[in-house]
This record gives structure tokens, C-alpha cells and sequence, in this order.
């Protein structure tokens, strides 16, 4: 099973156990507007760039900070629009291979009629005339249940989009069993993020923090979600090792 490694717990560290076990790479040090605004952006892609020099399977993670793609307001959607289009320009400076943006959705805050009717808009603006190189992933964040995503990638149907599908934040937003999400998903999701937590918070813990049972979901992974790209985003990148190590993962 091939593993990337998030650089939330620190980009070094996580550069030198990319380096170490042949791991993929998720860079977030371009998830917020405000780095995308900096003047000098060309030097930070730059300076990323040198550091990842000779590798190949670079993911990025945009921007999401109040970002809404199925917003009701049209500036909103436009400004979410321009800051995904900043990420893809970033992107293909960087030869990534995969993007994560988020969903956007806040549960009982749209009818989930005008919330899809909106996303296939959205989406199918953002994905038209992109690169086939550039895979394009959804992430749930607050969504109890997968039928919404599973339904926007199914109408959107273009084979360079697909779900992000984040195990951490299932176990603390979703009534729903992470078994019952890759199940119902299967090949809908061709990216994850895999942490931690106890059910309360989004903390992104190591494997051995938490009440999610890891091996189990792995185990599920490689059943249902053979092809996807499963990154560890934690800030607990020591232990997280360590266990993948322990259970003969790496």
C-alpha cells in the first residue's frame, strides 16, 4: 500500500520521511489566500520546487478558508472560482499530480437540491478546459453521509474528478460508519486523508491516538479503494510512522 505524507506537521520533517520510505508528497503551504496574494508567490513555488527536486508524486492542498463552490451568493462563488484556478496555476508550476479542495458544504445551511444543482455548476466551470495531468479531489469535511458527493461525482462524470475522502473527519462529523462511506463510495474516491481523533474534534492525530481503528480502515481501503492516493495528514508524523512500521505497512 503506497502512503503520501501531508506536510502539516512541519514540511522538513515530512520531507525526510518522504525521502527515507519513498513516499508521495502533500504540500499545504499554499492552502490560504494570503499566501496566494503574496507578492512574492514566485519565490515560495520556487524555493518549494528546489526542495522537491526529483520527485513525482506531488499533491497540493487549496485553499478553503471560507471558500463556498455551491454558495447561493454569486460573488462568492466567483471568488471561490479564483482562488481554486490560483491553486491550479500553482499546481501545474509544481507538476503536482493531484489537488484537494474542499467541499464547501455546511450541513442544513442549503436545501440539498439547490446545494448539488450549484456544485455541478461550479465544478464543471472549474474543471473545463484543465490539464489531464492535474487529478482534481473533493474533500468532505462537516457532511454526515456521502450521498451528496457521491452524487456530484457521478453527475459531473469526467474522469479527473473524483472524492477526497477524509477518515478524520467522518469519525468527528458523520452519524455514519466510516465502513458504511467506503462501501457506499467505492470508486468515487480517488484521493483520502487519514488521521485520528476521539469523535469530538478534528485534532489529526497519530495512528495510535483515537478511537478509530486504523488496521480496520487500511484493511477497507485496499478492498474498496485500491487505486486511490491515501495520504497521512497528522500532525503526529513520528508515532504515525512508527505504527504504519509496527504493522508492517512500511
Amino acid at each position: 500500500m503506497k502512503f503520501n505524507i501531508s506536510d502539516m506537521g512541519g514540511f522538513d520533517q515530512a520531507l525526510a520521511y518522504s525521502k527515507k520510505y519513498d513516499l508521495g508528497f502533500e504540500i499545504q503551504h499554499f492552502e490560504t489566500g494570503e499566501m496566494l496574494d503574496k507578492q512574492n508567490l514566485p519565490d515560495e513555488i520556487n524555493m518549494i520546487k528546489k526542495k522537491l527536486k526529483g520527485f513525482s508524486d506531488i499533491s497540493l492542498h487549496g485553499p478553503f478558508y471560507d471558500l463556498i463552490p455551491a454558495s447561493r451568493d454569486n460573488k462568492i462563488r466567483t471568488v471561490t472560482l479564483e482562488r481554486f484556478n490560483q491553486i491550479y496555476d500553482v499546481a501545474k508550476e509544481l507538476d503536482a499530480k493531484h489537488i484537494v479542495l474542499h467541499s464547501g458544504y455546511a450541513p442544513k445551511t442549503c436545501p440539498p437540491d439547490k446545494w448539488i444543482k450549484n456544485s455541478i455548476s461550479f465544478w464543471n466551470e472549474f474543471l473545463h478546459g484543465k490539464d489531464d495531468g492535474i487529478k482534481v479531489h473533493v474533500e468532505n469535511v462537516y457532511e454526515n453521509n456521502f450521498d451528496l458527493l457521491r452524487e456530484l461525482v457521478k453527475s459531473i462524470d469526467n474522469k479527473l474528478f473524483s472524492i477526497c475522502l477524509d477518515i478524520g473527519h467522518v469519525n468527528s462529523y458523520s452519524s455514519i460508519f466510516i465502513k458504511d462511506w467506503l462501501t457506499g463510495l467505492n470508486s468515487c474516491v480517488g484521493y483520502t486523508h487519514i488521521h485520528n481523533n476521539y469523535g469530538d474534534s478534528d485534532d489529526h492525530l497519530g495512528f495510535y491516538n483515537g478511537t478509530i481503528n486504523m488496521k480496520f480502515v487500511l484493511t477497507l481501503l485496499e478492498e474498496h479503494c485500491p487505486d486511490a492516493v491515501n495520504t497521512l495528514e497528522t500532525f503526529e508524523v513520528d508515532s504515525t510512522i512508527d505504527w504504519l512500521k509496527d504493522n508492517s505497512f512500511l
